[in-house]
């Protein structure tokens, strides 16, 4: 399927919007605390707890991918551990501690997790550039170094009308656990980051996507 690109919004982190933020955020987490902590067993999964589970699997990735890169101070993150596996999460404070971490957090929240509940996203993309020369310049071309993809995969339509899916919590953070453990693995094998960079969020949507 043909797919259009544009960047998340780029809009600075404020007091008040990182509030609504934690808020969102509370409403979520009896689910990421069920994964942590609910023994094997059958649960059923209907849209709007997928919908949670994904927001809190991506904000899970993408906190130990930044610290595994040390992106950010680690002032930034907070321990959890799933499934036996300790991993990074965003602070729910980011505003007074890293301006660039808490833009990084407002986009996902308000740019991904947005597209992700119109159902509009088919990739999003996290790249690492290095910044050539400051100011910008068109002789010196930044560079991307690095560039995490995240797919995103939805059923059929006549399927995903079903109202509700049976699932194992266990599969889920065994799962979950192991893609975390991969990105940090993968982490320890890569040459460090150059002081001088920038982060840049991009979303790809489905044709059908809205436009604006």
């Amino acid at each position: 399927m043909c797919e259009r690109q544009s960047p998340a919004a780029v809009i600075p982190q404020s007091q008040s919007q990182s509030q609504s933020q934690s808020q969102s955020q509370s409403q979520s987490q009896s689910l990421s605390q069920q994964l942590a902590s609910t023994p094997c067993g059958e649960v059923v999964i209907d849209r709007g707890r997928c919908e949670i589970l994904l927001r809190n699997i991506v904000r899970a990735a993408l906190g130990t991918l930044c610290w595994s890169r040390k992106l950010f101070p680690d002032e930034c993150f907070e321990d959890r551990e799933l499934a036996g596996l300790c991993i990074k999460k965003f602070r729910s404070d980011l505003f007074r501690v890293s301006a660039e971490c808490a833009q990084l957090k407002y986009w996902l929240e308000e740019g991904v997790f947005d597209s992700l509940r119109q159902g509009t996203v088919d990739t999003f993309m996290l790249d690492v550039v290095a910044v050539s020369a400051e100011p910008p310049s068109p002789s010196l071309p930044d560079c991307v170094l690095e560039s995490y993809a995240f797919k995103v995969s939805r059923l059929p339509q006549a399927r995903a009308a079903a109202e509700s899916t049976a699932v194992l919590y266990e599969a889920i953070r065994d799962n979950t656990a192991q893609m975390l453990r991969n990105i940090t693995v993968l982490a320890q094998t890569l040459n460090n980051l150059p002081a001088r960079r920038r982060l840049e969020l991009r979303i790809q949507h489905t044709l059908d996507a809205p436009e604006g």
